[in-house]
This record gives C-alpha cells, sequence and structure tokens, in this order.
C-alpha cells in the first residue's frame, strides 16, 4: 500500500506545474480518457508487480495454496479502488508541497472497511470471503466509474 500512495503522489502534477492541464482544457481534450490512461499505466506498473510477488512471497513463507489463491484474488479486487482513492486525494491536494500526510489523512479513513473485508482471506470460511471479494468488487466498480469523473470536475 506504501508504494501505491507514493505512485499516486505524483498523479498529475508534472502536468499541473507545466500547464499542460490547461492546454488540454482549452483544446477540448477528452480528459477522462486521459485519466483512465494514466491510472491503467499507474497500475500496470506499480500493482501488477505486487501481484505477481504476492504469490512468491506465500510460497516462501509456505503458506496453504488455497489462502495464497484468496490473498491473491483479494488483492486483484480491491488495490484498484485503492489506488483510485490515492489519486484522487492526489489531485485535492495538488497545490501542496508536502502532501503525503494529507493524502494519508484523506485516503485511510476510506480505504480502511476494504482492508477489513480484504483480510477476511485469511479467515476459513469460505462464505464470507466470496461474500467480501463481492462487496469489494463492487466497491471496484463504483469507484472505477466514479472516481475519474470526480477527478474529471
Amino acid at each position: 500500500m506504501l508504494s501505491v500512495h507514493k505512485n499516486a503522489e505524483h498523479f498529475m502534477v508534472l502536468e499541473w506545474n507545466s500547464g499542460v492541464i490547461e492546454q488540454w482544457l482549452i483544446n477540448n481534450r477528452p480528459m477522462l480518457g486521459t485519466i483512465y490512461a494514466k491510472w491503467l499505466v499507474s497500475y500496470l506498473t506499480s500493482i501488477l508487480p505486487l501481484m505477481i510477488l504476492t504469490p512468491l512471497v506465500m510460497a516462501i513463507y509456505h503458506l496453504d495454496a488455497v489462502i495464497a489463491l484468496k490473498t491473491l484474488v483479494s488483492v486483484i479486487v480491491a488495490l484498484p479502488t485503492i489506488e483510485l482513492l490515492f489519486m484522487l486525494s492526489s489531485i485535492f491536494s495538488i497545490g501542496q508541497t508536502h502532501k503525503g500526510v494529507l493524502m494519508s489523512i484523506i485516503v485511510f479513513p476510506l480505504i480502511s472497511p476494504l482492508l477489513l473485508l480484504s483480510s477476511a482471506a485469511n479467515d476459513g470460511q469460505t462464505s464470507l470471503w466470496v461474500a467480501s471479494c463481492a462487496f469489494t468488487g463492487a466497491i471496484s466498480l463504483i469507484a472505477l466509474v466514479t472516481v475519474p469523473w470526480c477527478i474529471y470536475k
């Protein structure tokens, strides 16, 4: 989660400082497509390595394969929402010089339910895990639709 925080801290900062965002708005460039593209690149460069390393770390610690699979699915379902919320808080604090603490204050209360739901992977009950993954997936889909729109507005 710290890598997501540090990666999202620089979301759109270079564009803001150089005036590119104003150029995009003047030229009627589709901002939602740009925001989704920046999120996808960030997701592939920061989250995908975490997804690849999760089963490897679990194999090193000799954890059960079922628990490793459940944890990997929980990571896949929850991390898009966490990254989108960090990106939204980065936009909220785009003019600040030291915005890491402000981003944490904004985001951590919002992602604590996701962390609690994702921790159900270590529980032995499969029905609880399926329900928590379904709920976390619904939150991720809602975030994928609403957060880029909030960043745009």
